[in-house]
C-alpha cells in the first residue's frame, strides 16, 4: 500500500501526485517512511515516481522499534 497526505493511491499515481505538490512548493522533498512489511520493490517505485515528477531530494526514514 501507498499512502500520501493521508489517502491510499496506486504506486502508478505517486508522479501525478508529487507533480501537483511540486506545483505548490516548488523546492519540496519527498520523505518515504516504509514500515517493516513494506516491499523493497514498492518502495524503489515510489523513489521513481518522485525522481520523474523532479523531486531531486529523497529521503527514506524508519520508525524506531
Amino acid at each position: 500500500e501507498v499512502w500520501m497526505d493521508g489517502r491510499r493511491i496506486d504506486v502508478r499515481q505517486v508522479k501525478a501526485n508529487v507533480v501537483k505538490m511540486l506545483a505548490d512548493n516548488p523546492k519540496g522533498s519527498v520523505v518515504i517512511q516504509a514500515d517493516e512489511k513494506a516491499v523493497a520493490d514498492t518502495i524503489i517505485k515510489v523513489m521513481d515516481g518522485a525522481r520523474e515528477a523532479g523531486v531531486s531530494a529523497i529521503s527514506l526514514a524508519s520508525e524506531p522499534k
